[in-house]
């Protein structure tokens, strides 16, 4: 494929006419984060073997004609305030309990898995998803990929980014 797609609706579109497959547009997600990732602290954790082979498993359901919808086969981050059972939610929070969410999919993610939706890795936030950045803690902190000066949330002048 020579045209990557950069939207749900794209890739939807992709998918079904054969241009790719889930398998090759993971691929070329999880290379992206690779290559992306120590520069925009978009992931907290990634289930890279586990989305492929979700992956296999679209391609071969979508070959057999089973179509579960606008997300079959589509890869996709969850954000670490939500449970999802490859990983624990840390809400990125230092006094949550790690254990909370073990083996646990939120009923957003236990839906969006039951359309056909490949989970490709838990994306970073704030504490709790509110506040501003703390590089005091153990966790990434993203950048907006327009301007790596700034948070994902907007620009913070005094927020040290080094």
């Amino acid at each position: 494929m020579t045209i990557f797609p950069r939207t749900i609706r794209d890739a939807y579109v992709a998918l079904r006419s054969g241009a790719i497959s889930s398998v090759e547009l993971t691929h070329v997600l999880l290379n992206r984060a690779n290559h992306l990732d120590p520069v925009l602290g978009t992931y907290i954790s990634r289930f890279d073997d586990a989305a492929l082979q979700r992956a296999e498993r679209a391609d071969r359901e979508l070959s057999s004609g089973m179509d579960l919808g606008m997300l079959h086969g589509i890869p996709l981050g969850v954000k670490d305030v939500i449970a999802c059972s490859e990983a624990t939610t840390t809400a990125q929070s230092l006094v949550m309990d790690q254990d909370w969410s073990a083996d646990l999919d939120a009923p957003v993610v236990s839906r969006i898995r039951q359309a056909g939706a490949i989970i490709i890795g838990k994306t970073t936030t704030m504490e709790f998803a509110c506040g501003l950045p703390d590089d005091s803690k153990p966790f990434p902190l993203p950048r907006n990929p327009w301007n790596t000066e700034a948070w994902s949330g907007g620009q913070v002048p005094e927020l040290p980014m080094g």
